[in-house]
């Protein structure tokens, strides 16, 4: 008898989790396009809210076409800078929306995968400017500090984006199936394109 009653409270509470999973699943995963979108869409107003932002966004993303003949850098980098911005505008409404999502996680996969490079650039140029700057040896020594915390906090911002970009793999590939995935109704208006990935 006693047998009978844990083994019946123990189904009892499967089911009960198995439900609370059924509902909480799709909010979940709510919250995580919202972090998502969040973190793209406020870094991309950052980036252009005014001239001197904007002039700042090309400046860093010139630091990764050294390879580029310097007198066509900047151009270079101006329209790598204007088609990342849009990719992160357009990339952070669709996940946030669910307006073919996949796409939009897509776009922010591959924003991520340019970001590491970018924070790299910037990290190894403070450390450069760091040593650079000729001052006394007192200021000296907190100028290299300095330039040591910037390479750090940028070496972190790149492994933030390795983060993201294993979150986007989840949302393109909608882990959970279609009715606990990222894209489930009611929070998607469209996802055409998960019919090429079924």
């Amino acid at each position: 008898m006693r047998k009978l009653t844990t083994r019946g409270r123990y189904q009892s509470s499967s089911k009960e989790w198995v439900i609370m999973d059924i509902i909480l699943t799709p909010f979940a995963w709510l919250i995580a396009r919202i972090a998502v979108a969040y973190v793209f869409l406020y870094a991309a107003w950052l980036n252009t809210r005014d001239s001197a932002s904007r002039e700042a966004t090309i400046g860093l993303t010139q630091l990764i076409f050294g390879f580029v003949a310097k007198q066509q850098r900047h151009k270079v980098a101006t329209l790598c800078a204007f088609l990342g911005m849009f990719m992160m505008y357009a990339g952070g409404i669709s996940v946030l929306l669910g307006l073919e999502g996949r796409l939009g996680a897509l776009a922010l996969l591959f924003i991520s995968l340019i970001g590491i490079f970018v924070h790299q650039a910037m990290g190894e140029q403070a450390l450069r400017d760091a040593k650079d700057i000729t001052l006394g040896p007192d200021i000296k020594e907190e100028v290299i500090s300095l330039g040591s915390a910037a390479y750090g906090a940028n070496a972190a911002a790149g492994l933030k984006n390795i983060v993201i970009i294993g979150i986007c793999i989840l949302f393109i590939l909608n882990a959970g199936g279609n009715a606990l995935g990222p894209w489930a109704k009611p929070w998607a208006i469209s996802d055409m394109i998960g019919i090429w990935l079924n």
